[in-house]
């Protein structure tokens, strides 16, 4: 892959997460992809399978446990809790199901 095209695909905190495991613990593959030159695009490809598994499973998980957009007024602290709670546990679905593999 060129210069180019891999400044198009900026990796972000989905691709880096999955270059360093791959590096660290499943250099097997690591190397195997960074050999063949699809290193990168192995890694791009996971963060965008991530980024958009977890819309769809935020908006899955804010539909089963709804909260008042109203106490984003009221009390922006328990509403800013409540999100980032489901945040993390998406998250860590992700990380067990698509990055830590």
């Amino acid at each position: 892959m060129d210069a180019v095209n891999q400044k198009k695909m900026l990796l972000s905190k989905w691709g880096w997460m999955c270059y360093e495991h791959l590096k660290n613990h499943r250099s097997d593959i690591y190397f195997e992809l960074k050999e063949l030159g699809e290193l990168h695009q192995y890694c791009y490809t996971i963060q965008e399978q991530a980024i958009e598994r977890k819309e769809r499973m935020m908006a899955q998980a804010i539909k089963a446990n709804p909260i008042s957009e109203d106490l984003k007024n009221t009390d922006p602290l328990k509403w800013v809790a409540h999100m980032n709670s489901l945040k993390f546990q998406v998250e860590e679905i992700i990380k067990a199901e698509l990055i830590f593999v």
